[in-house]
């Protein structure tokens, strides 16, 4: 299967887009296309068929990878099928006040001119292919980030005997792509791109040995906070997918030694241990916080709108592995949001 053709089942062979995940994207359109007779502009034929993109983004790369098929051709009429139909991307840089260059656009070589007659024949393994990326040196930041929508178009170029000149689709996919270098992710990798139109989603379960009283923990946090501690009128806790409030990753070290960052993570360390000294600890239990201290919704906040609850010291190292580990595979950046959720 190709990964056009896993395009069309996420989609379920359905005319929209879809980032299933934040390294790979799909979208697949239905397209129509009218063949005029000039001088008149008389409308003599109609040509349709469903076009998929599909994105992905791979480890250690500051590219994404597009492929691009044409199938399900339907004609109507008189049509010049010598035309040629050729696929192009751009993909312009982020937006002001401070935009990084456009991106780097690489037609693959395995591309050709094809004429329309040659892609209704090779509909199920013709495709074309593109690269769209940029190196780290013109990222912004710290975490050399760069930011480039991108999308594309169809050219249907007259070909012998066709009685017009050229044409251009309006945009066909379109959507944006990060790319990051950041060393707190990854001190080895050259960097990676990701969707980031799709927050991202941390999952607990609690019927999960390693990690369940800290589910249960966050579930009551999220749904029940007036049963949490410490106590306050009106609590409500973020992160819940479902409550459209979500987290933003702190990182401490992210602007040095006494930057912002680092005080707000001292802050919230410091204000979950003095209010964790008022509850009673069992033995080999740790005193766990929600929203985590490595957010900026963590106690430090301000608003009281967190929960502490004892649970076992091992449920709550595996919690925090998870959420290290969840950083890191889905490359969340400092004060990137995701949610949290528990089943």
């Amino acid at each position: 299967m190709t990964r056009t053709d896993e395009c069309r089942t996420q989609l379920g062979r359905k005319e929209g887009e879809k980032i299933v995940n934040r390294f790979f994207y799909c979208n697949t359109k239905h397209w129509a296309h009218a063949f005029i007779y000039p001088p008149d502009t008389t409308v003599v034929g109609n040509v349709e068929w469903w076009q998929t993109t599909a994105a992905d983004a791979p480890s250690d790369d500051r590219k994404i990878y597009l492929e691009t098929a044409l199938e399900d051709w339907k004609f109507d009429g008189v049509f010049h099928k010598k035309d040629a139909l050729d696929v192009s991307v751009k993909a312009p840089g982020g937006a002001p006040p401070n935009p990084n260059p456009d991106c780097t656009v690489t037609s693959d070589s395995r591309n050709g001119e094809h004429t329309i007659a040659e892609w209704e024949a090779n509909q199920r393994t013709l495709r074309e292919y593109h690269t769209v990326g940029q190196d780290s040196s013109q990222g912004l930041g710290k975490d050399k980030v760069s930011l480039c929508a991108f999308a594309t178009y169809d050219r249907i170029n007259g070909g012998a005997g066709s009685p017009r000149g050229g044409f251009t689709t309006g945009a066909i996919a379109y959507n944006e792509v990060r790319f990051d270098t950041s060393s707190y992710i990854d001190s080895k990798s050259v960097g990676r791109g990701v969707f980031n139109y799709a927050l991202p989603v941390l999952q607990f379960s609690k019927s999960q040995p390693a990690h369940a009283s800290v589910a249960n923990h966050i579930w009551t946090a999220q749904y029940d906070p007036a049963m949490t501690v410490p106590k306050k009128e009106g609590k409500s806790i973020p992160g819940a997918p479902r409550s459209g409030k979500p987290l933003s990753r702190l990182y401490p070290g992210y602007d040095g030694p006494g930057g912002q960052a680092e005080n707000e993570y001292k802050l919230n360390r410091k204000i979950t241990a003095d209010e964790c000294a008022k509850l009673s600890r069992p033995t080999d239990y740790q005193c766990d916080e929600y929203p985590m201290a490595a957010t900026w919704q963590g106690s430090g906040f301000g608003d009281g709108n967190y929960s502490l609850r004892m649970v076992p010291a091992g449920e709550n190292s595996s919690a925090g592995g998870s959420l290290s580990a969840f950083y890191a595979n889905q490359r969340i950046l400092h004060n990137d949001q995701f949610y949290v959720f528990v089943s």
